[in-house]
């Protein structure tokens, strides 16, 4: 039985109540809702008037920007392209519905050369087109012209330049109503091709005439005609700009259509906007759809630039309960009412017969819930089974559902994996927190994010299964499966797998057994000649060295004859200890057999590394060994042999360090023997070196040289590196790359370094004495110079004793200097920067840095290594890897200097690229300072063609391997005056190019050696901004064609050729490389305006940072006034100086609620009283006035009086 009280068969009582209700209902519906359609109407027609008014002042504002523009030409007289372009661009921008503004001038046919010739005084390529058939062609003769003179934008609209706009008929009906006018006429609007899109646009002209002619007579008006202004117009933004401005594209329910004309026709719609707010909200209840009113459209016709405009404002059905809530709820009530009525009359009908099927209910319902007990039951006994044979099952499962991985289900095998128990309602994360960092929460992620199994072979698990004991390494095979819903969407994983542990760890011990030493748990003889080969393989790779040494135990033998095998084994097993511990950071140690113990280092022979690991070799050994109190004193003789400078197989080294290990061996115990004697005189030489190098200081034997750093933009010497040498009295003069290394390990580099700084201070002091000005000193700072607490107290110190001022002095450090403790470094350095001096980056690109922190760096100049300079431009990796760091340095605000600069293609690549700064032995190498004094004071620099922003002659490479032909294209190509350059071959033509910077190259095509194609392909990628042809009389078209279409090739010309076409090809590839040149000539200025700028910017961040938190605190400071102004009980609105409000707070929505107040609309829309601004001479002034039948004070305050607020502010005061 139903619920309700109403039952099929209804009482007369009931059903007259329910009859009389609705009567009564419906009636006082319908009244009220006749009363509610009269508001809404009224409220559409004032919103449609305002949008109207929107459209009509913006396609008015669109007539006058373009008056404004034509007044120019009227009062100014000759305007100038460069005029034209600062008057309208301020237009363009403010305006973006203006697609460009162009100024199009009258000819004659008699006048036309003249003015083509004037045009190309100025645009070579100038020439007047017109448009036929959809197409731009040169124009043809016609008796008068009306030319495209100045178009802004320009770029987009190049086409227009110089465009006869005759051929356009669309504008002809506009020119002739605006020269009869005299007034801006407008065409009908069309569909415009802008930029290679489509819009719906239109076009203004305004007539320009003659200065001083009377225009009262209009049948000859139009002949006083100099030219047009005229704007193209895009509609449909025009018409979203003028609604925008008024903030009225919002959603409100309403439509927008805009038609060109009285008529509504679809040709002549240029706008519409349409607005569907309420659609799906009245289509979802029938009661209010039905009821919905639709309001009658607004229309409204005017003129405007001599073309008929209709707006049309429409509404969409309105929502029932936006404006007939009062009669819903009316007739809502009512119904309501009469169904409550009725439904007491027929409840007392019904309520004897629900107590009888109440009964029968209740006996259904304890028959049917014995039937789910027993279901039930049999339902866990099924589970209990299921789970018996689950828990016996060998592999691990478990279910983890959601995100989060929640156990649901886990059999006994996965808790005794996991070592817990009652994981059920956990998640992972939670259960097993010891997987943290072992990567199966990622795993679990992945799978049920991406929906794909996974599968996991022999991976190791570290389980933390009780606190009381270690966390245990366990070995698995697994799957990860998700499980889907209905919908195919993941919403779980089964987890199944089975623990391999024990197989695990049994394999692995076999294969540690079969490769180590049973004993001493090194690595056998198999073993470590593996290794060495492994490690072979990765020092050719890195360019590294590698040593290995044979350490055989001197009369071990003895030892084993005189204590017995157990006392040798534990000796043997304790020096293998002490040799693992020697070489475990550095290289691998292994025991061949026997006394005998091989040892591989990734270090270089020459490394004091090295040496200090042999000589703790040989202390380790020597070092006491006691077993069962015995005391054991040994030594040992040691072999070493060089990968690869010895051999480059694993057991050729090991033999030559075992016969080293022999020759040791013969000269007595506790030796050691290098396999070739020179590696062993080297070690001796360098022993001497040192010993000798601990008074050179003291003896004054070191002497500073000085190399010039030059500037590529005015190519003179603007600093000087000081470099130190050793003025040895029997070597004669040692470069630093024998000593510095050498002086840093017996800490010799500290003092040394303070003298060269001292030095070269006080020498660039003296030259400036003498008259050498504007110069800097650049000195290298060493790491444990840079790691002294008192360096920056030091240079203080040097500066002042020197006299030198700190902006003459540049200190270079390595990028992996500062990198070693940034934030030491850029303490340090901002305190060196602070004081005056230059910092700069040596070799930057050999060691590491992060750019994170380069930034933060106030370095001035990075220094380009010599290494990425030497192959440059040959090597197109070190070109790009230059390229790249100019770039970034610039962009960071720094200069950058090359160094090891030695020919002039890499000169002129490096200046191409924007390099401030070369060094190098092109222009000088280090010279002591009496020879570098006059280089200082008479040398030029460098040449001009070296310099950035030069430009070079034409040059021109031929390539054929017939001498007839190269011999008839020179004396057909001299006369253009080409620098020409011939090539018998392509490999001829490569080495040309490594030499000699070439604009155009003109290649034969079947040559020995290689095709002109194949060489082309090679010039691309070693030198791309050449322009490449391919001049053959044989044609295989695949490999030309595909040259083609890469890049490889400009132009493709037969044999044999026509000489006047011929020269017009290479000449027209020479426009082409010097419009290439000029484009990165351009690229170069504004790179350079651009380093500047991040220069500058750098400067600035500090001040930018405080105004950031300027700005912040009074944004805070505006909420807070707009917060307090909400709770001001008076009603206040703000206005804009157009009288708009854009302010209000929760007092005046209150107080205008029943009008419905909007920001954007006027205070006339809002308080009709409102009429009189206020006065020019008042800053305030008062009215009295009547809102919503109450009476009001207005006090109307201008703002911006000692502020740069602007507008005024309006506070209502209800009067008593």
């Amino acid at each position: 039985m139903s619920p309700f009280p109403f039952s099929k068969n209804l009482s007369l009582q009931a059903l007259g109540t329910l009859i009389l209700g609705f009567t009564g209902t419906i009636i006082l519906f319908l009244v009220i809702t006749n009363l509610e359609n009269s508001r809404s109407t009224f409220d559409f027609q004032r919103r449609a008037e305002n949008r109207i008014s929107a459209v009509r002042n913006g396609l008015q504002m669109a007539e006058d920007n373009l008056a404004t523009v034509n007044r120019l030409f009227t009062l100014a007289g000759p305007i100038s392209p460069d005029q034209f372009r600062a008057f309208v661009e301020p237009m363009l921008e403010r305006n973006a519905y203006i697609q460009n503004f162009t100024f199009h001038r009258l000819i004659s046919e008699q006048e036309r050369p003249l003015f083509e010739k004037r045009m190309r005084e100025f645009y070579p390529n100038f020439l007047i087109t017109e448009v036929l058939n959809g197409k731009i062609i040169p124009v043809r003769q016609k008796e008068n012209y009306r030319v495209i003179e100045y178009v802004e934008p320009f770029q987009g609209n190049e086409a227009a330049f110089g465009l006869d706009a005759t051929s356009r008929q669309s504008q002809d009906a506009a020119a002739l109503r605006a020269c009869q006018t005299g007034l801006v006429s407008a065409t009908k609007p069309y569909v415009l091709v802008h930029r290679n899109l489509t819009m719906r646009g239109f076009v203004m002209l305004a007539p320009v005439y003659r200065a001083n002619t009377n225009l009262q007579n209009v049948n000859t008006r139009c002949n006083l005609i100099t030219g047009y202004t005229s704007a193209v117009f895009d509609t449909k933004r025009l018409v979203e700009q003028a609604l925008s401005k008024r903030d009225l594209l919002k959603a409100e329910g309403y439509a927008v259509a805009v038609y060109s004309g009285d008529a509504e026709n679809e040709n002549d719609l240029i706008f519409r906007s349409e607005d569907t707010k309420y659609s799906a909200t009245s289509s979802i209840l029938v009661l209010p759809k039905f009821f919905a009113l639709q309001p009658v459209d607004r229309r409204s016709n005017f003129e405007i630039a001599g073309l008929r405009w209709n707006v049309v404002v429409s509404s969409t059905p309105l929502p029932f309960f936006k404006y007939h809530l009062a009669s819903f709820l009316t007739l809502l009530g009512g119904i309501l009412a009469s169904f409550l009525a009725a439904a007491y009359m027929q409840a007392l009908v019904v309520r004897a017969e629900r107590a009888r099927q109440f009964n029968q209910e209740s006996l259904e319902k304890s028959r049917l819930e014995q039937i789910m007990r027993d279901r039930n039951l049999q339902l866990e006994e099924e589970r209990a089974h299921l789970r018996t044979l689950f828990d016996q099952t060998p592999s691990f499962i478990a279910i983890l559902t959601g995100p989060q991985h929640i156990y649901e289900i886990s059999n006994r095998s996965y808790d005794e994996l996991v070592g817990h128990r009652n994981l059920i309602g956990k998640s992972v994360r939670e259960a097993l927190p010891e997987l943290e960092g072992q990567g199966f929460y990622e795993l679990l992620d992945r799978v049920y994010e991406t929906a794909e199994p996974y599968i996991g072979k022999n991976l190791p698990i570290v389980i933390q299964a009780y606190l009381d004991k270690p966390a245990e390494t366990r070995y698995v095979d697994f799957i990860y499966q998700p499980m889907f819903d209905a919908e195919g969407q993941v919403t779980a994983i089964f987890v199944q797998g089975n623990d391999i542990s024990l197989y695990t760890k049994a394999q692995r011990e076999l294969e540690h057994l079969v490769g180590h030493d049973a004993l001493t748990g090194l690595p056998n003889d198999c073993l470590i000649a593996a290794e060495l080969s492994k490690m072979m393989t990765q020092a050719e790779l890195d360019q590294q060295s590698l040593v290995i040494m044979v350490v055989d135990i001197d009369r071990f033998n003895s030892v084993g004859e005189r204590f017995g095998p157990a006392v040798a084994n534990s000796s043997l097993k304790t020096i293998a200890d002490r040799l693992h511990i020697v070489c475990r950071n550095d290289g691998v140690a292994g025991r061949l057999g026997g006394d005998k113990f091989l040892l591989v280092l990734q270090r270089d022979l020459e490394d004091s590394t090295c040496s200090h690991i042999l000589q703790r070799i040989r202390t380790v050994i020597g070092e006491a060994i006691i077993i069962d109190h015995h005391e054991l004193f040994l030594t040992c003789s040691i072999g070493i042999a060089t990968y690869p400078t010895d051999a480059t197989s694993p057991n050729e080294l090991i033999q030559y360090a075992e016969m080293a290990m022999s020759g040791a061996k013969a000269l007595g115990n506790n030796n050691f023997k290098f396999y070739t004697p020179e590696l062993n005189e080297r070690i001796r030489e360098r022993l001497k070196l040192e010993t000798a190098m601990r008074s050179a200081l003291e003896r004054s034997e070191f002497v500073v040289h000085y190399q010039p750093q030059l500037d590529l933009y005015t190519g003179k010497i603007v600093a000087v590196e000081a470099l130190v040498r050793w003025q040895h009295p029997e070597l004669g003069l040692v470069s630093p790359n024998s000593f510095i290394a050498a002086a840093e390990d017996i800490g010799l580099i500290v003092p040394l370094g303070e003298w060269v700084l001292k030095t070269a201070c006080a020498q660039m002091k003296a030259w400036q004495k003498k008259g050498i000005e504007n110069l800097r000193v650049a000195v290298n700072l060493s790491a444990r110079q840079f790691a002294q607490g008192n360096l920056v107290e030091m240079i203080r110190t040097t500066l002042s004793s020197s006299g030198l001022e700190a902006r003459y002095l540049d200190l270079e450090l390595t990028e992996s200097l500062v990198m070693t403790d940034v934030e030491y470094a850029i303490g340090s350095l901002k305190e060196l920067n602070d004081i005056g001096v230059q910092l700069s980056i040596d070799d930057f690109g050999t060691g590491y840095s992060s750019l994170a922190y380069l930034k933060r760096f106030p370095i001035d100049v990075l220094k380009i290594d010599r290494s990425f300079i030497k192959d440059i431009p040959q090597n197109s990796n070190d070109a790009a890897i230059a390229d790249a760091i100019i770039s970034m340095a610039h962009s960071l605000g720094m200069r950058v200097l090359a160094e090891g600069v030695e020919t002039e293609a890499q000169c002129e690549f490096l200046s191409r690229n924007m390099c401030d700064e070369v060094q190098g032995f092109l222009f000088s190498k280090a010279l002591s300072a009496e020879e570098m004094e006059p280089i200082l004071r008479e040398s030029p620099g460098l040449p001009a063609h070296l310099l950035r922003l030069h430009k070079p002659a034409r040059k021109l490479l031929l390539v054929d391997d017939e001498p007839s032909i190269l011999s008839s294209l020179k004396r057909l190509l001299r006369q253009d005056g080409y620098h020409i350059i011939t090539a018998a071959d392509g490999q001829a033509g490569l080495d040309v190019l490594a030499q000699t910077e070439v604009d155009v190259i003109v290649s034969d095509q079947r040559m020995p050696g290689m095709t002109g194609v194949e060489f082309l392909r090679k010039v691309k990628t070693l030198y791309p901004h050449t322009v490449r042809i391919v001049l053959s009389g044989f044609t295989e078209l695949k490999s030309v064609t595909d040259a083609v279409n890469e890049g490889a090739i400009y132009k493709f010309l037969t044999k044999p050729w026509e000489d006047d076409q011929l020269r017009g090809h290479i000449a027209e590839a020479f426009q082409h490389k010097e419009m290439a040149d000029e484009n990165r000539r351009l690229d170069i200025q504004v790179r350079t305006t651009n380093q500047e700028l991040a220069s500058a910017n750098r400067k600035l961040e500090e001040a930018l940072q405080y105004k950031q938190q300027q700005i912040q605190r009074r944004e805070v400071s505006l909420d807070i006034v707009r917060e307090a102004l909400q709770h001001v009980p008076l009603p206040i609105i703000g206005l804009d100086e157009e009288e708009v409000a854009v302010f209000a707070n929760g007092a005046a929505y209150e107080l205008f609620e029943k009008v419905g107040l909007i920001l954007g609309d006027s205070i006339n829309q809002i308080i009709p009283e409102f009429s009189h601004p206020i006065p020019e001479h008042k800053t305030e002034e008062q009215y009295d006035a009547m809102i919503n039948g109450l009476p009001f004070q207005i006090l109307a305050r201008r703002m911006g009086q000692g502020t740069q607020s602007r507008g005024s502010l309006i506070i209502l005061k209800r009067l008593a």
